[in-house]
């Protein structure tokens, strides 16, 4: 915001300090600009590092930041229905004060849809950065829950723009059980995986390999 207060330019750049992109990435961003319609847009955001470990095998197939290969109109409930902040190119005047400076959490999300409730917000997947992606189980887990902590309050400023979290009932013992951080917490979230995933396969054994096709599913 401080930065936002001080350009003078028409349009404005955000790029998290984490973010790598070449010379071209803003350029091919600015050309949705030309669109007078157009307020803001965010390109694909994939890791810098993909391969090597399970947590960045897994933010290469699932990372929250990379909102995939097809470009979208971005507004809530919509097939893409928010961008982050890693990078963003905007109009100045559409961003009016920025970030809201409340929130320490979600604060993009939110930015995002006031932008788009007067102007077209795009995501354009053609353009990709690379993102320092958290991937020692520590900051990893640190970073999920300090995302997650975000849906209340855009709930309190955005009311049903917030998609509902829905637990399938495996998921939700499994959950339950690991939240109470007791001695019997992790077989019974283990058990309640285990019987999800022998259930599905069931249902999948027309598959060449049912049980890896549950997995992927669950």
């Amino acid at each position: 915001n401080t930065g936002l207060r001080a350009v003078r330019s028409a349009v404005v750049a955000f790029v998290d300090s984490d973010v790598v992109l070449d010379t071209t990435a803003l350029a091919a961003l600015r050309r949705h600009l030309e669109d007078p319609a157009v307020a803001l847009v965010a390109p694909r955001v994939l890791g810098l590092d993909e391969g090597r470990g399970v947590l960045a095998r897994y933010e290469a197939a699932r990372s929250s930041l990379d909102l995939g290969p097809s470009p979208a109109r971005v507004h809530p409930h919509g097939r893409v229905s928010y961008v982050p902040s890693a990078v963003l190119l905007g109009r100045r005047e559409a961003l009016g004060e920025g970030f809201d400076e409340a929130l320490e959490v979600a604060e993009d999300v939110d930015l995002v849809w006031r932008v788009a409730r007067d102007h077209v917000v795009r995501y354009d997947p053609s353009v990709v950065v690379r993102h320092e992606h958290r991937t020692t189980p520590g900051a990893w887990l640190r970073r999920k829950a300090f995302y997650g902590s975000g849906a209340a309050l855009l709930a309190t400023r955005h009311g049903e723009a917030v998609a509902p979290a829905v637990l399938a009932p495996w998921a939700a013992v499994a959950a339950g059980a690991v939240l109470a951080q007791r001695r019997w917490s992790v077989p019974v979230a283990l058990g309640a995986t285990a019987f999800a995933e022998l259930s599905l396969a069931r249902r999948l054994r027309g598959s060449d390999r049912p049980h890896r096709a549950a997995l992927a599913v669950l």
